[in-house]
């Protein structure tokens, strides 16, 4: 097949968005003939629909085959199901193998069975550049077949197959966003997380072993923002303060070279750092006076973004957090000791919590919010599959709890979109009762 007799077609969502810049990076690295490709930007895979089966449309006239790669989160899935339903609705009616349609990303990921049973001729579950790399080289060699490729599932009669991975990415061998279509995002500098929280898909997609991006590495990535006129340099990590290392400590060295060698990078120009801050922040238990002396050296932030999770001893031991309040109170104190806001992210809603730890999680609350430049982030509980208290649900809160909230809402003590969060968890339960969203015992698997 000659690269222009195949054409990918990108649903390119908001949400999903560093998904695609990254997946696109890769094919532009590495693949063999690159193939056309054509974005359809869309909110979210709601807002833009016909505009995307126009595209589709008209792609298949003039294509003989079409790709549609769709990455997605459980918390997308409502908006995921429109456009999915859809696209197999063209597919019905042209011979099947003229458009490939494949899932990849935290949902499929995290649900592989329920997503191939969405309609996906295959999905890909966890980091997926190499994967996907092959797959497209493979559909461009050989037209006419489903390229079968490590890390993918698909179905056989029924039964979920599954190749596995040989192992894990290293992320140096693969750009941190797409120049080639000028999708550009924060620049992952680690991927893995060695936490394991309970709640969280990050370490069941990518793992427990760290795997950093170089300092000259990222320096690469800098000069190629600064080049396109981009100054403000933000990064991708579970946990910003475990650059360097295995996550249980703070290589305060590696981290002072990786800032200031951003630093001496943007010097003479407006470009700023941003270190801890979203889309990424840091492990309270990490936070020490060294380190927080040294960033605070580089960065263009006022606040850092702390992982609570919990007021509650209890409820953190429950969702293997791997710290205590105590930790959480001490990275408070610490940040504002040396000048700098804190912004502390407390989930409600999680499984194992009781009128107790609800009120000891206000208690801290109220606490933190007294201490100074203090902003609470308040989040709802969304059950991920994949996860493994996903079959457990989320916790109603009770009346006079919620009032508390709001109180604390009313006062700009807190912010956040926690209601919305709420619908989202009531959505993706009912999509879990209803056999939308499959788990790991319900169906068979044969790896091959």
């Amino acid at each position: 097949m000659r690269g222009e007799d195949l054409a990918i077609l990108v649903p390119y969502s908001r949400d999903s968005r560093y998904s695609y810049n990254v997946l696109l990076a890769a094919l532009e690295k590495f693949l063999h003939e690159l193939p056309d490709v054509f974005i359809v930007r869309m909110r979210n895979y709601s807002l833009g629909l016909t505009k995307f089966i126009n595209s589709l449309t008209s792609l298949l006239t003039r294509y003989r085959r079409v790709l549609i790669p769709m990455s997605f989160k459980t918390t997308e899935l409502d908006q995921a199901l429109t456009l999915i339903n859809k696209i197999l609705e063209v597919k019905r009616k042209i011979p099947d193998e003229r458009l490939v349609f494949v899932g990849g990303g935290p949902h499929p990921s995290g649900d592989p069975m329920g997503s191939l049973k969405l309609g996906f001729d295959a999905v890909f579950i966890g980091e997926s550049e190499d994967s996907f790399v092959n797959f497209v080289n493979s559909l461009m060699e050989r037209p006419k077949e489903l390229p079968i490729v490590d890390g993918m599932a698909w179905l056989e009669d029924g039964v979920m197959c599954f190749k596995p991975r040989r192992g894990y990415i290293d992320i140096n061998n693969y750009p941190a966003f797409s120049v080639l279509h000028r999708l550009f995002n924060p620049i992952e500098i680690t991927r893995g997380c060695s936490g394991r929280c309970f709640f969280c898909q990050v370490p069941f997609m990518f793992g427990g072993v760290l795997r950093h991006r170089t300092i000259d590495n990222v320096v690469h990535h800098v000069k190629l923002m600064l080049k396109f006129k981009l100054r403000d340099v933000r990064f991708i990590s579970p946990n910003s303060l475990s650059y360097g290392g295995n996550g249980r400590e703070v290589r305060v060295e590696l981290i002072d070279e990786l800032l200031s060698r951003i630093h001496e990078v943007l010097r003479g120009s407006s470009g700023r750092v941003f270190f801890g801050t979203f889309p990424s922040e840091v492990r309270p238990e990490m936070v020490n006076d060294e380190v927080i002396k040294v960033i605070k050296k580089y960065i263009s932030n006022k606040r850092i973004i702390v992982g609570a999770q919990s007021g509650s001893d209890n409820v953190l031991k429950a969702i293997n957090r791997g710290h205590t309040v105590d930790d959480v109170i001490n990275a408070v104190s610490t940040l504002l000791s040396n000048g700098l806001g804190a912004d502390v992210d407390f989930i409600f809603g999680l499984p194992f919590e009781d009128d107790e730890s609800i009120n000891e999680t206000l208690n801290v609350i109220y606490r933190l919010a007294s201490m100074g430049d203090v902003r609470i982030h308040l989040h709802f509980y969304m059950p991920l599959p994949g996860t493994p208290i996903f079959k457990l649900g989320y916790k109603e809160l009770p009346e006079n709890a919620m009032r508390k909230v709001m109180k604390l809402l009313g006062k700009g003590k807190a912010y956040g979109y926690w209601l919305r969060q709420k619908e989202i968890a009531e959505m993706i339960m009912k999509y879990y009762r209803d056999g939308v969203i499959l788990t790991r015992d319900m169906y068979e698997v044969k790896v091959v």
